[in-house]
């Protein structure tokens, strides 16, 4: 995924990005209100990222090339009988550091409009 905004990129995780993904995902105003789980040390954030890039679960969020947060689209149930398979639920992070600068509405615009796309097509 590569989907460019008028300030943030959202593109997919690499390896690379433990250590800022273990910065944010560490912190308990992070992950207690995202209900991950806390990053307890880097092997646990190489993990979710490895985990991310399997799945393709979850996006990277950039700044200026920089991580500082992510963003992903789960379906609830995958079960294609089920009317709740063609819904998505949305989860995301940011790092506390660019909390309230529009940055997440951004991102939400940007997936939002990815899938509205995708499944037009």
């Amino acid at each position: 995924m590569h989907l460019v905004g008028s300030r943030i990129v959202i593109r997919d995780f690499t390896l690379a990005d433990a250590p800022a993904y273990f910065n944010y995902a560490s912190d308990a105003r992070v992950y207690q209100p995202a209900g991950m789980q806390p990053m307890r040390h880097i092997g646990d954030a190489e993990a979710a990222i490895t985990r991310f890039m399997l799945e393709r679960s979850d996006f990277a969020i950039t700044l200026n090339g920089r991580l500082i947060g992510n963003i992903g689209a789960y379906q609830p149930t995958p079960d294609p009988d089920d009317p709740e398979s063609l819904t998505r639920e949305l989860g995301y992070a940011l790092a506390p550091d660019y909390w309230g600068q529009g940055f997440m509405a951004e991102a939400l615009e940007l997936l939002c409009d990815f899938f509205v796309v995708s499944w037009r097509d």
